[in-house]
C-alpha cells in the first residue's frame, strides 16, 4: 500500500513538471522550442528577401566592404584618364580588352570573378557583332553582372566596385582613327553611371571629395595636363589617407600607334610631393598644391 501511494504521489509530480516547465526546454521537439531572433538575421540571409523597409541587406554588406577598401580617385579629361590608387594597384587593376581597363575597389576575389567575367562578354561581343564594344557597353556588362547576382537565389552580391576606363575609338572625316576617353562605374548593387568630371570611392573617400571639389580640379582655369593632374590628386590623397601613406598614379591617354589605341603609364610607389615632381616631372605651381594655405 506504501508503494502504490509512492508511486502515485512520483507520477502526480512528474505530471506537475510536464505542466509547468516551459515547453522550449524539450531540445528534442523542435515544434515546441520558442525560437526568438532579430529581423536583420533573417532578412540578410536570404538575398531575394526583401526587408519590412524594402533594403537587400545583403547589398548593403557589399557597398560596405566597397567603402572599407583602398581609397581611389579618378579624374577625366578629353585628353585622357588619370587614377590615383591609395596604398598599391596590385590585384586592383585588369585589363579586359585591348582599349578596355578594369579598376576595382572591395575585395580582390571578387574584383578577378568581375574581371573574368567582363573578359569573356568582351569575347562573345567580339564574335557576335565583329567589332570591339564600347565603354560604355562594357559598363552596362558590369552592372547586368552585379545586378544578376543581386536577384539570384544561392550566390551572393560582389564585395567591389568597379572603374571602367577606356579609349573608345572613332573616326573622322580622313578616316583617320581618333579615341575619346570614357569613365563609367558599377557597384555591387548593379547601378552604372559615367564620370563626367572626377569620382573618388573607398576608405575616406568624402573628405577627399570635398578637397578636390575645392581644389585647382574644378576651378575655372582646369588643368588638362594628365601629369599635373595626377599631381594634385596624389598630394590630396597623401594628406587624407591613412598609413602606409603610397599612391600608384596611373595615366591612360589616346595614342594610335599602341595597343587598343591607347598609352597606359603607371607611375608606382609616391610617397611624397617630392617623388611625384621626380618621378612624372610636373611643374606644378606652389599654390596648386596647398603650400600658401595656412
Amino acid at each position: 500500500m506504501h508503494r502504490r501511494r509512492q508511486s502515485l504521489v512520483g507520477s502526480i509530480f512528474a505530471f506537475l513538471l510536464w505542466i509547468l516547465i516551459p515547453s522550449s526546454s524539450y531540445g528534442a521537439h523542435s515544434r515546441r522550442r520558442i525560437v526568438i531572433s532579430r529581423e536583420r538575421d533573417v532578412y540578410d540571409r536570404v538575398i531575394t528577401d526583401f526587408s519590412p523597409d524594402g533594403r537587400l541587406l545583403q547589398v548593403e554588406y557589399g557597398m560596405e566592404a566597397t567603402k572599407r577598401g583602398s581609397l581611389i580617385a579618378v579624374r577625366w579629361t578629353t585628353a585622357g584618364i588619370c587614377a590615383v590608387i591609395h596604398n598599391s594597384s596590385f590585384g586592383k587593376m585588369h585589363r579586359i580588352d585591348h582599349h578596355i581597363w578594369l579598376m576595382t575597389v572591395g575585395l580582390s576575389g571578387d574584383a578577378r570573378v568581375l574581371a573574368n567575367q567582363l573578359r569573356k562578354s568582351c569575347q562573345q561581343h567580339r564574335l557576335n557583332y565583329g567589332e570591339l564594344p564600347t565603354t560604355e557597353e562594357v559598363a552596362k556588362m558590369a552592372g547586368n553582372f552585379q545586378h544578376y547576382l543581386t536577384r539570384t537565389g544561392g550566390i551572393r552580391p560582389l564585395g567591389c566596385s568597379a572603374v571602367i576606363m577606356g579609349i573608345d575609338p572613332i573616326l573622322d572625316d580622313n578616316q583617320e582613327q581618333l579615341g575619346i576617353p570614357k569613365v563609367f562605374i558599377s557597384d555591387p548593387g548593379g547601378i552604372v553611371e559615367p564620370c563626367t568630371s572626377y569620382s573618388v570611392i573607398g576608405r575616406a573617400s568624402d573628405a577627399v571629395s570635398k578637397d578636390l571639389a575645392s581644389s585647382l580640379l574644378l576651378s575655372s582655369n582646369e588643368v588638362t595636363n594628365l601629369e599635373q593632374i595626377g599631381s594634385i590628386m596624389a598630394e590630396s590623397i597623401l594628406q587624407k589617407g591613412e598609413i602606409p601613406k603610397m599612391v600608384d598614379i596611373w595615366t591612360i591617354q589616346p595614342k594610335k600607334q599602341n595597343r587598343g589605341g591607347m598609352q597606359a603609364r603607371c607611375y608606382r610607389g609616391i610617397k611624397t610631393k617630392d617623388d611625384i615632381s621626380a618621378v612624372m616631372g610636373a611643374s606644378i605651381p606652389k599654390e596648386s598644391l596647398g603650400e600658401n594655405k595656412k
